[in-house]
């Protein structure tokens, strides 16, 4: 992953030990442009916890799939046990608050706001990138408005660029 194009580095997440936090900066939107500070999502993960193989001082391999779990309305993620059964059959859990929601929310942009769900398109895409460096698979992992903001970033440009779906 390249660090400067995903913000600040990891930081200890609210969920406690083992879990981390890194901010997404996004691009300004209506609301920046009116003010308020421009939108962030963020990336959560829990560190493996399995302790590096002293034989060869080399981390065991990362698991080949990643799980992105999208939350719903009014929501974010708060779900350790989602990661510890997912992560008891080989995957690796990545959570990703949107913006305006959970950890996302900052001073000055209103919370759990949303008029266009394609509107979380960029944080979306910019988490499967990132996660796509790491793993052979992403698999998405939604719930509620998370199910409908995946289904509703997935549109096909016209050819004059504009979008075919919207939400």
């Amino acid at each position: 992953m390249d660090d400067d194009a995903v913000g600040p580095p990891e930081t200890d997440d609210v969920l406690g030990a083992g879990w981390v936090a890194r901010t997404l900066p996004l691009r300004p939107d209506a609301l920046s442009r009116r003010g308020a500070p421009d939108p962030v999502a963020t990336l959560v993960h829990r560190r493996p916890d399995a302790a590096p193989d002293t034989a060869t001082d080399l981390a065991p391999p990362r698991p080949r799939t990643a799980v992105l779990y999208l939350h719903g309305f009014v929501d974010y993620f708060f779900h350790p046990h989602v990661a510890a059964a997912l992560a008891e059959d080989g995957y690796d859990l990545w959570a990703l608050d949107l913006r305006d929601y959970g950890r996302s929310i900052r001073p000055g942009r209103p919370a759990n706001e949303i008029t266009d769900l394609a509107t979380y398109t960029e944080e979306i895409d910019t988490a499967v990138r990132l996660l796509r460096g790491t793993h052979e698979r992403v698999v998405v992992l939604a719930h509620s408005t998370g199910g409908w903001s995946r289904r509703c970033g997935r549109t096909r440009a016209g050819a004059s660029g504009s979008s075919t779906r919207s939400c």
